[in-house]
């Protein structure tokens, strides 16, 4: 018999998936996000219709129609006040029924362990946290998917009246919420059309012809309301394009964008950065679907529901992207399926399942793989085509990180098994250590660290935080770019109004685009013989300036350090004077390796730090080469000048400019003494080396340094 405890600790068990997401959600909502410029635009309009003023710029949806989560955020800004909190609680709240409709749904279907592991899964998923705490969120879609998915598999296989009853008006409340949300071809015809696939698979559509006593009355009802919706929205859609109105809303969805042609491996790429890393477990849906004890699996109509929603979810997915950009078109109760019965699969086996655990381990490798090659399709796979991740954002690394124990768990599930029953096994580390720590490593990465950093990349929110806080009354901001321009601020036109404003004799502040400081930063030298102050440089949109600075505050110019208009205060450690081209002369050089030493160290980063003077003007951008060759392979050290932040072509006579160069020597590189040469090159052209008869090829011989 179970104790009143454990079973009051089963029970429990049950909310901690909510708990999890009610958490990931909730901490700090109201502080990080992209509030600049998409949300508040969302929230604006939707103020608008509130007051009943007609609307003056498209929406989402098109037309003068308002998507449902911008009623939904402009309600909890009436009623909370003008905050980002009282905008994104609506959604968050939602997002969490969602989370709970989900699992209770699935529970009468595959029983409340699978639809725990479908809930974890789903609470710490990129695709609930990020739609559950941004304006910019297809929440009110993800939640009528569940519902109209759920109810139609629910009213379909589900014994009993009540549940036939509860699914049927669930299904109907999901179908009408997305219709109105996304119109009649992504929120009526991709849930039917999975429902229909899956019936269809599981041999019940043939069965209407062929024995039709074999089919219960209620599944008979979903293939022909099912087969019905299909139809309508194919008559709708025809419809639309006859009429050359193919951006109705109440047919597509949207309006028209402007996207290149895609293809099934972008569709893919957009469901495994939405589930990542959960959606690596599915592939093993496949290998348990041709498996010869597949006829007398319990969950055959699960698996083929998860495999219809995924596929269904491709197709339209791609069709969609072409027209209308980039949207979370991956039904939740599907996908959450292939995940939670993959992991069941794999736990419930006694012997390793070693095909499993690789395809899972390599799904993983391959996701880690394009977050780092392409960061910028993390912004693409949510519905922020138009956002373009920073310069140095590099989620592969704390995605790594997070990613530890579900590494873990995939190697234990995949090549240890669970052990015999009645025995030691590894089984009970898994479901109930590994996976929560799992859910708690990707949720809170994401919360809790992508979340903020995009939140301070990707919009001036954060600078207008510190203008707040830099700013007394009645010192003035400009705005120079394309930022939410603040109901006190001054819009600055141009670069010359730019320049006027922060050469004011007041202290005045400026916001503007990082893009245009090294021209602005030397157009104000030469004016003031001054750096331009820069109070806040943390975002990689927006840089906050002042015009006057006090004693105490800090100038966080990024070129400050590394461009002088006079000579250099501290001699380099290696003099050297060399003329290139007659505009530019290499002053000296020095090495400092990450243990301060003065040579190099194997598996170690060093500078390479080389000093400058400009002597004439310099027409392009040049790139500085590098080599570093001894008795090992060649170190190269190709790169831009001064990082990138202070081009060659803002280079003036006067001007004496520090380059640092980062690198790091092999583990694997042998010791000895290596030659150091360098130059400038622009695409096959090199920058010509004047009055050094030791140089070739224009490369410049700065000497050798030993490594150790």
């Amino acid at each position: 018999m179970t104790s009143p405890s454990l079973s009051f600790i089963k029970r429990a068990a049950l909310f901690m998936p909510a708990l999890f997401a009610a958490v990931f959600l909730f901490v700090g909502l109201g502080e990080f996000g992209l509030w600049e410029p998409q949300e508040i635009d969302r929230v604006n309009l939707g103020e608008q219709l509130q007051k009943g003023q007609a609307l003056t710029k498209t929406t989402a949806i098109g037309g003068t129609r308002l998507y449902p989560g911008e009623r939904l955020s402009a309600l909890g800004w009436s009623l909370g006040g003008r905050s980002e909190l009282a905008a994104r609680i609506p959604l968050a709240l939602l997002a969490l029924l969602t989370l709970l409709a989900l699992q209770l749904l699935l529970a009468p279907l595959t029983g409340p362990r699978v639809a725990g592991l479908a809930a974890f899964a789903f609470a710490a998923s990129p695709i609930l946290l990020f739609h559950g705490r941004q304006v910019t969120s297809w929440m009110p879609l993800l939640c009528a998917e569940t519902l109209s998915v759920g109810g139609l598999a629910l009213a379909s296989f589900c014994e009993g009246k009540k549940a036939t009853i509860a699914g049927a008006a669930l299904a109907v409340l999901g179908l009408a919420l997305g219709w109105i949300t996304a119109g009649l071809l992504v929120g009526v015809t991709v849930p039917a059309a999975t429902i229909l696939l899956t019936l269809a698979l599981n041999g019940d559509v043939s069965k209407i012809f062929f024995a039709r006593d074999d089919v219960p009355t209620r599944r008979r009802v979903m293939i022909y309301a099912s087969a019905a919706a299909v139809l309508l929205s194919v008559l709708g859609f025809v419809f639309a394009i006859l009429s050359d109105s193919p951006d109705i809303p109440w047919i597509t969805g949207g309006i028209p964008a402007k996207t290149a042609v895609v293809s099934f491996s972008f569709s893919l790429e957009r469901l495994a950065f939405g589930w990542f890393p959960w959606i690596a477990f599915a592939p093993i849906l496949l290998t348990t679907v041709i498996n010869p004890r597949y006829d007398d699996d319990p969950n055959t109509r699960l698996r083929l529901l998860a495999i219809s929603g995924i596929v269904v979810g491709l197709v339209v997915h791609t069709f969609y992207v072409r027209f209308h950009g980039p949207a979370p078109l991956f039904l939740p109760i599907p996908v959450v399926l292939a995940i939670a019965l993959s992991i069941e699969d794999l736990e419930s086996s006694k012997a390793p399942h070693l095909l499993g655990g690789l395809l899972a381990a390599l799904a993983l490798a391959i996701m880690l793989r394009d977050f780092a090659q392409r960061p910028d399709a993390i912004l693409e796979g949510f519905g922020w085509s138009d956002l373009k991740a920073p310069k140095d954002f590099k989620p592969v690394i704390h995605a790594i990180f997070a990613s530890i124990p579900f590494g873990i768990m995939i190697i234990l599930a995949g090549f240890v098994g669970a052990g015999e029953k009645g025995k030691s096994s590894w089984r009970p580390i898994r479901a109930r250590i590994l996976f929560p720590l799992a859910a708690i490593g990707i949720g809170g990465y994401i919360s809790m660290i992508l979340v903020p950093q995009l939140s301070i990349d990707l919009s001036s929110k954060h600078v207008l935080s510190s203008y707040e806080k830099f700013a007394n009354d009645g010192e003035p901001l400009g705005v120079f770019g394309s930022a939410q321009l603040p109901a006190e601020a001054t819009a600055i036109k141009s670069r010359t109004e730019l320049l006027k404003w922060l050469e004011r004799s007041d202290r005045a502040f400026a916001l503007f685009p990082p893009k245009h400081l090294a021209g602005l930063d030397r157009e104000y030298r030469e004016k003031t013989g001054e750096h331009i102050f820069v109070l806040d440089a943390k975002s990689d949109r927006h840089f906050l300036a002042v015009s006057k600075h006090k004693s105490k505050e800090k100038n966080d110019n990024p070129i400050v350090n590394f461009v002088f208009s006079r000579p250099f205060e501290k001699a380099p450690r290696h003099k050297k004077e060399i003329n290139l081209d007659n505009k530019i002369t290499i002053l000296g050089w020095e090495v400092s390796s990450v243990s301060g030493v003065k040579h190099f160290e194997k598996g170690k980063a060093f500078d390479l730090i080389t000093y400058w003077r400009c002597d004439d003007k310099v027409s392009a951008n040049w790139k500085v080469f590098i080599h570093i060759d001894g008795p090992g392979p060649r170190i190269h050290g190709d790169h831009e000048p001064v990082s990138g932040i202070y081009p060659t072509k803002e280079w003036r006579p006067g001007d004496y400019i520090v380059d640092v160069h980062k690198g790091k020597v092999p583990a694997y590189q042998e010791a000895g003494m290596y030659k150091v040469t360098l130059g400038m090159y622009r695409g096959n052209t090199r920058m010509k080396v004047l009055d050094e008869p030791r140089a070739r090829e224009n490369a410049i011989i700065l000497g050798k340094v030993s490594l150790k």
